[in-house]
């Protein structure tokens, strides 16, 4: 629960940074070619994005800053840690050691 909170009061400060964020956006073409898929397939790229590699401060601000919708940004961070603590407990099943 912790986790989604702070990934909550991250996405909800980054929303404050959109105007800084869209002058960015507009002189990196990577960048805008993240925001035009965030806009044309928000739910797939938002958990894509939940599930890389990436730091979560990244993803957290990221998604606030990109436009992401709040009601998608909190369904990808709670289906996130769902499915990471099922996947420690199924690891601990396994390993009784861990």
């Amino acid at each position: 629960m912790g986790k989604t909170l702070g990934a909550v009061g991250c996405f909800a400060m980054a929303q404050q940074a959109k105007p800084l964020v869209a002058r960015l956006v507009q002189n990196h073409g990577r960048l805008r070619g993240l925001e035009q898929t965030v806009r044309a397939h928000p739910v797939k790229a938002t958990i894509l994005v939940r599930f890389s590699l990436l730091p979560a401060a990244v993803k957290n601000y990221g998604s606030g800053s990109l436009g992401v919708d709040f009601w998608v940004f909190l369904v990808a961070a709670l289906t996130e840690v769902r499915h990471r603590a099922a996947a420690a407990r199924g690891a601990r099943a396994s390993h009784p050691a861990l």
